[in-house]
């Protein structure tokens, strides 16, 4: 299928959810400043997230400017920045790829990188109407905000995963903080005192796992 066609097929997709508005010059520009920006290394760090707080503002305006569900809005943005990735990669942009397709299937192309971490940001900033206009000062803002707010909902969608999470974490630093305290005491008795309570403990839960293993077994069998 040739690119044309593939580019007539997507715009189709894209024009299905009747928005308005979609900044795809400025945002075909801005994906090309970072990309530009790239090249130059850590001194072009802070222009390079000015450009990409100009993708994240984009996508903001565009959700506002359209009085439509957040699903919508989201496959409006989705479909369209498709568009553009197309563009981006058969441009040879750093950060979109190409994949031609084989046989009659079309080429494909994908974000990569910090350009796809970008178009995350971009894309939870519509998902959870976070706005950053006049309230975030900077790219680095709003990402820990869409951030903040995509956690918030695993949470929120898996109670019980974030109370293992918790525990994990909580587990981490109790046993950072035991080592350090121990280590640093310099006392070879501490240190060998700590390694049995530790061969002791992962012996009961090792014989733990292999009961529940057995009682399951049986279950199974049963």
């Amino acid at each position: 299928m040739g690119k044309q066609k593939v580019e007539n097929k997507a715009l189709a997709t894209a024009n299905e959810t009747a928005l308005k508005g979609f900044p795809k010059a400025k945002l075909k520009g801005a994906f090309n400043a970072m990309a530009e920006l790239a090249k130059a290394g850590d001194a072009a760090n802070e222009a390079r997230q000015a450009a990409a707080l100009d993708v994240v503002m984009l996508a903001e305006n565009f959700a506002v400017n359209n009085d439509a569900p957040v699903e919508t809005l989201v496959k409006g943005w989705r479909d369209n920045l498709k568009l553009v990735i197309m563009e981006l990669a058969t441009s040879g942009n750093r950060f979109a790829e190409l994949t031609e397709g084989k046989g009659d299937a079309p080429a494909t192309a994908k974000l990569t990188g910090y350009g796809n971490n970008v178009a995350s940001i971009a894309k939870g900033v519509i998902e959870f109407d976070i706005h950053c206009d006049g309230k975030l000062d900077s790219y680095r803002e709003c990402r820990k905000a869409v951030e903040s707010a995509r956690a918030e909902k695993r949470r929120s969608d898996d109670p019980g995963a974030a109370q293992l999470a918790d525990a994990k974490a909580h587990c981490i630093e109790s046993w950072d903080t035991l080592r350090t305290t121990v280590f640093e005491t310099g006392d070879i008795l501490n240190v060998q005192a700590l390694t049995e309570v530790l061969d002791g403990h992962i012996a009961d839960v090792l014989e733990q796992i292999a009961a529940q293993d057995a009682t399951e077994a049986e279950a199974e069998a049963a």
